[in-house]
C-alpha cells in the first residue's frame, strides 16, 4: 500500500503525520534526531516506515506510553499499552488501564523505542 500526505507513520523514531511527499523523500510533521546523519530532521525514507495508517491508534504497539483522557471524564491519565487476549472472541485487545483504546480519547504518545533511546539510566549500585 502506497503511503499518502496526512497519513500517520510509525519509524523507530516515533509516530508522525506526512505533510509532504516528494520522490524518495517523506516530508513529517515534527523533528527527530536522525542517528545516522547526526543531526535533525523532518524528513524520512520510504523503507525507515514500520507501519502507516490514516487511524494513528492502528499504530499504537504494547509497550507504548500514552497520555488520554476517558470520555466524558475531565481529567487525563497516562499508562503503558499492552495487549489482553479475549479466549471467548479468539482476538487480541490493546488494554490501558484497564480500558481498550476504542474507549479511550488519545492526548499523547510516547512509541516504546523513543522511550528506549531517550530515556536516563542510572547505574544500579
Amino acid at each position: 500500500m502506497e503511503i499518502k500526505e496526512n497519513e500517520f507513520v510509525r519509524t523507530d523514531n516515533g509516530i508522525f503525520e506526512v505533510t509532504k511527499i516528494d520522490g524518495l523523500y517523506i516530508y513529517l510533521d515534527k523533528e527527530y534526531f536522525d542517528k545516522q546523519y547526526q543531526t535533525m530532521r523532518d524528513v524520512t525514507f520510504k523503507e525507515r516506515i514500520l507501519k502507516h495508517s490514516f487511524n494513528i491508534k492502528e499504530l499504537i504497539e504494547p509497550q507504548d506510553i500514552l497520555k488520554y483522557k476517558i470520555k466524558d471524564f475531565n481529567f487525563n491519565s497516562k499508562g503503558i499499552v499492552y495487549e489482553e487476549y479475549d479466549a471467548r472472541k479468539g482476538e487480541y485487545y490493546r488494554i490501558i488501564n484497564g480500558h481498550r483504546l476504542e474507549e479511550v480519547q488519545i492526548i499523547a504518545i510516547l512509541t516504546h523505542m523513543q522511550y528506549e533511546r531517550d530515556c536516563y539510566r542510572l547505574e544500579e549500585e
